[in-house]
């Protein structure tokens, strides 16, 4: 990038300094402190409404200007995407545009309980009959560390989850993510992904609300990065509804991007090019920021916009400033101050970044004993309807095992966060 200009301002009580670049030409979307991988982590090779061949989806990416797309099998495809799940790239791949073949537990046993996505798989061989086993994406999660501990674990379809505090209705609808609490729990995730359009139906915009169970397991204490995706062909054929920008310092490539989502370095955005940068003293994205108690926060906002934007900045799930950020390449930097730890997010119409992890005086972000409380609560609902309706079959004392950890985990996040009694 390159500066045009710089000039100060003052305004809702604080200091905020305005600088405007010139974007340079170049792979992915030139940033202050690297590179935006543009990404698409969730597409088909078939299935839905359309079939896709690798070189429609390469032409894809072409069309959206995306750089990786992460194509995954599943059951609807098994017969012969499964043939593809080597661990390399595919051959369609032109450079710039890099398409890797990747895994979704959808329309196996497992997939009941969540659409899990694995990133990295170097093998198809989860089970010796997927088609009935595993019951669980548990043991699918521990075939897939022991193959390769580099591999991704996240899960699809984040925002098919209600966003009023209530549970899930049981296997009212597909894709549900009912297991994702307890994987991260179990420290066993790395994202959760966001399809927007394939269930809030709003394809300019995001909803006014932050995703409920990704700001819930935050407000746990719990580092959960944030990714978007098209799910194509299940959105009509509607190709580039959400995307993922990583962040990354190196060359384009899918390596490069796996890092980025593992280290959190993401944002998930609508459209063709709006993207947001967030840093916080230094700090970026999925990075600690450590500060003393009392201390002034540098927070530095860096954007290219099609439009006028108003940009909230979150603090543990709640707005704690805005910032006005004009079209084109700009940063803006304001001086905040925080009482106790946090995890920090930006958010305009169109994207969302995932956290800064601000730490105060050194203690850990735990924000809501009601969110923990919650989960523990959540919990119980699970064991009560996979046990009453056999769902795990012979799976079933080994996996009651794990989500029973997992809600010994919620309850002592419950109580670091100040709560006395769950009910």
């Amino acid at each position: 990038m390159r500066l045009l200009n710089r000039y100060s301002v003052i305004g809702d009580s604080l200091l905020i300094t305005v600088f405007a670049f010139q974007a340079m030409a170049g792979a992915g979307e030139s940033s202050t402190a690297g590179t935006f991988l543009r990404a698409d982590t969730h597409l088909h090779l078939k299935g839905c409404d359309g079939n896709a061949t690798a070189t429609d989806l390469i032409q894809m990416l072409m069309a959206e200007d995306l750089d990786i797309a992460a194509g995954l099998s599943w059951g609807a495809s098994w017969d012969f995407g499964s043939l593809s799940l080597t661990g390399e790239d595919s051959r369609a791949s032109v450079p710039g545009h890099i398409l890797h073949y990747d895994l979704e537990i959808s329309s196996f046993p497992a997939a009941l309980l969540g659409h899990l996505t694995l990133l990295g798989v170097e093998s198809p061989h989860f089970s010796l009959t997927p088609f009935s086993s595993p019951r669980s994406n548990l043991p699918i999660i521990s075939w897939a560390i022991t193959n390769n501990p580099r591999v991704l674990i996240g899960m699809s379809h984040g925002q098919a989850w209600p966003s009023d505090g209530t549970f899930p209705a049981w296997a009212s609808s597909c894709c549900t993510p009912f297991e994702y609490p307890i994987e991260v729990a179990l420290g066993l995730s790395n994202f959760l992904e966001i399809e927007p359009a394939l269930n809030w139906g709003a394809e300019d915009r995001l909803p006014d609300e932050l995703p409920f169970l990704w700001k819930s397991l935050l407000n746990t204490g719990f580092r959960v990065p944030l990714t978007g995706a098209s799910d194509y062909p299940c959105l009509s054929n509607r190709p580039g509804t959400a995307r993922t920008y990583v962040l990354t310092e190196g060359k384009v490539s899918y390596s490069a991007m796996l890092e980025g989502i593992r280290q959190g370095r993401t944002v998930m955005a609508i459209g063709h090019r709006d993207w947001l940068n967030l840093r916080i003293n230094g700090a970026q994205i999925g990075e600690e920021a450590r500060v003393k108690a009392g201390a002034a926060l540098e927070v530095t906002l860096e954007s290219n916009l099609a439009q006028l934007e108003e940009i909230v900045l979150y603090a543990n799930g709640s707005p704690m400033a805005t910032l006005r950020m004009h079209p084109g390449p700009r940063v803006v930097s304001a001086q905040v101050k925080l009482g106790t730890s946090a995890w920090i997010s930006a958010r305009s119409s169109t994207v969302l970044t995932s956290p800064i992890y601000v730490l105060v005086d050194g203690m850990p972000v735990r924000p809501s004993a009601e969110s923990a409380c919650y989960f523990i609560r959540y919990v119980d609902y699970l064991l009560t309807n996979v046990t009453s309706r056999n769902v795990l079959g012979d799976e079933e004392e080994e996996v009651l095992g794990s989500y029973r950890a997992a809600r010994s985990e919620f309850e002592r996040r419950f109580h670091e966060g100040g709560g006395e009694a769950c009910s």
